[in-house]
């Protein structure tokens, strides 16, 4: 995928020079290799691989010692020694990357997350992320990465905006119908790429259950893994803070939710989660894909209306 991507961009370098003259064309030939290379140079510029950043709040030693003492702690702990900077989000997620133009390790943190953990589970949630440094993800960096995001920049280009579309004419509706046509073959690829790492990126996700088990506990890990199915209260304690609050702010709200949700409403959760392990398309066997981030369980969902960022 990334050599046909290469091959295209070098393609519409080359008609470009030659619609500014170069080989000595006719008039003729120089517009048209010029109307051809601007779509290509288009793509090219529009689907390149980039160098992701974090999207949140940096959170520094001097802001907050005792979580970077913790996290260093617990990195000894898994074995990870190497720097972590740690970013502020306000999903009920986290995820763990490696972001700028040096590949710097990223903790991100959403504190709707935090606040809904207990101590111990905390750390487990630590030693998940760190352990994804230690045991790595077919789809966290190198060649998969980069071909994932020329796929995925391609079908956001393609895919009609959705508020536009409400609003088309006729002309403009079978217009967008071409457009969908066209971005099913990169979605496709996608689909296809995310099928064949995708038993790479559950055994990721094992090993790194198994690693944060070890450091803290095999009760935390599956406390961390049952808070992590009820991620959708976050909306509920959202909506209830706005109209009814009751808690300091919705993060407490959320936590009041998870302390006092009945049994049986996690096991239903525990039984709705069974079904979706043996799926190689989510990059966790435990949870559904979150919309938009990446985290302790994100799915690279390659729809441009899902994404947001690298998986976890």
């Amino acid at each position: 995928m990334l050599l046909g991507f290469a091959a295209l961009a070098l393609l519409g370098g080359w008609l470009l020079l030659r619609a500014l003259g170069l080989g000595g064309l006719s008039q003729g030939t120089r517009i048209a290799c010029g109307l051809g290379a601007l779509p290509l140079l288009l793509f090219a510029w529009t689907a390149r691989p980039r160098v992701h950043r974090i999207e949140g709040a940096r959170l520094t030693e001097a802001q907050a010692p005792e979580l970077h003492a913790l996290l260093r702690r617990v990195g000894e702990a898994a074995g990870v020694t190497r720097p972590v900077q740690i970013v502020l989000t306000p999903e009920a997620n986290a995820f763990m990357g490696l972001h700028g133009p040096r590949r710097e390790p990223t903790l991100g943190l959403g504190l709707a997350l935090w606040y809904g953990l207990g101590p111990q589970e905390r750390v487990a949630l630590l030693a998940h992320e760190l352990a994804h440094l230690k045991n790595g993800d077919p789809t966290r960096g190198g060649l998969v990465h980069h071909a994932l995001t020329v796929l995925e920049q391609t079908v956001s280009v393609l895919w009609p905006d959705p508020i536009m579309e409400a609003r088309a004419t006729l002309p403009e509706k079978v217009g967008n119908l071409l457009l969908k046509g066209a971005a099913l073959l990169p979605l496709g690829l996608a689909h296809l790429l995310l099928g064949l790492v995708g038993a790479g990126q559950q055994a990721a996700e094992y090993r790194a259950d198994l690693l944060a088990a070890r450091v803290a506990g095999s009760a935390a890990k599956a406390g961390l893994l049952d808070r992590l199915h009820m991620a959708h209260l976050l909306d509920s304690a959202l909506h209830k803070q706005r109209h009814q609050p009751q808690r300091p702010h919705a993060f407490a709200e959320f936590r009041h939710m998870l302390d006092t949700l009945p049994p049986a409403q996690w096991q239903q959760a525990r039984q709705e989660q069974a079904q979706h392990r043996v799926r190689l398309d989510q990059s966790h066997p435990h949870r559904r894909p979150a919309a938009g981030g990446a985290g302790v369980a994100q799915c690279a969902a390659a729809h441009p209306q899902q994404r947001r960022g690298r998986p976890d």
